[in-house]
């Protein structure tokens, strides 16, 4: 259910109260990829929460998308989980310096 296209921009957005341009943007610089299904981008709760991370490292901690978009890609790559993202915010920040 975590990785299944439940929702679409307009009920994701309402979640994570942002404007929808903001979810198109992330999807332009590939920070999140939507599901298409019959011509409709469908998003997860995998996608909300990485939104709300997003959300938190541009806004409280300043990061750059480009500088998300690094992290992101990281800690994917090295398959953390997103439940422990957040103790990689300063490490990967610090490193970058």
């Amino acid at each position: 259910m975590y990785n299944t296209p439940i929702m679409t921009l307009g009920i994701l957005t309402l979640y994570v109260n942002v404007h929808p341009n903001t979810v198109k943007r992330y999807v332009k610089y590939g920070l999140i990829k939507p599901c298409e299904v019959k011509n409709l981008k469908l998003y997860s709760i995998k996608d909300l929460n990485k939104i709300c991370f997003i959300l938190f490292l541009t806004k409280e901690k300043f990061y750059r998308l480009k500088e998300a978009k690094e992290l992101l890609d990281f800690l994917e790559k090295e398959k953390i989980k997103q439940k422990h993202y957040i103790f990689y915010v300063e490490k990967f920040k610090k490193n970058k310096k």
